[in-house]
C-alpha cells in the first residue's frame, strides 16, 4: 500500500468500525475492520454473504430503504440500526452510512459504526422485530 492508501484507510476508520462494499444484489464483496466484534465473523467470512445478515430482522427494511434509489455520488446516513443478534439474544446498536462512488457504481460503499450509547444510555438492546426507533424509546 502507498502512504496515500494508508492515509485514506486511517481516515475511513476514524469514523467507522467496519467498512464493506456491496454489489447491486446486496452481496458483500469486500469487508475490512471489526467484523468479528460487529458480526461475529471475520471480514473474509462476510464476503459473499447478504448484507442484510448484518442487521436485526426488524431493521432490514430500513437498510434496504437506505440504498433504494441511491444515485452515483450520493451519500446517506448515518442512520441508527440494530445489528444482528449475538448468541445471548442481544443486539448491538450502530450507525450505518452508505455512499455510491461513481467510479465503482453499481457497488455501494458502507460504513458501520458501533453506537457509543443510545438515548437510554446503552449500547445494546434486546433484539426486536420492531424498528430501532421503538427499541431505543421503549428502554
Amino acid at each position: 500500500m502507498t502512504s496515500d492508501s494508508f492515509r485514506f484507510l486511517g481516515l475511513a476508520f476514524a469514523t467507522a468500525d467496519l467498512l464493506f462494499e456491496i454489489d447491486g444484489a446486496g452481496t458483500v464483496q469486500f469487508a475490512a475492520g471489526a467484523g468479528n466484534r460487529i458480526a461475529g465473523h471475520s471480514e473474509e467470512a462476510l464476503v459473499g454473504r447478504s448484507w442484510n445478515q448484518l442487521f436485526a430482522p426488524g431493521d432490514r427494511p430500513l437498510a434496504e430503504a437506505l440504498i433504494a434509489g441511491l444515485m452515483d455520488g450520493e451519500r446517506r446516513g448515518p442512520v441508527d440500526i440494530q445489528l444482528a443478534a449475538e448468541a445471548n439474544g442481544v443486539c448491538q446498536l450502530g450507525g450505518l452510512s452508505v455512499f455510491r462512488l461513481p467510479q465503482l457504481s453499481p457497488r455501494i460503499s458502507c460504513a458501520l459504526t458501533l453506537a457509543k450509547r443510545s438515548a437510554a444510555g446503552r449500547r445494546t438492546a434486546p433484539c426486536s422485530a420492531a424498528p430501532i426507533s421503538r427499541v431505543w424509546s421503549d428502554h
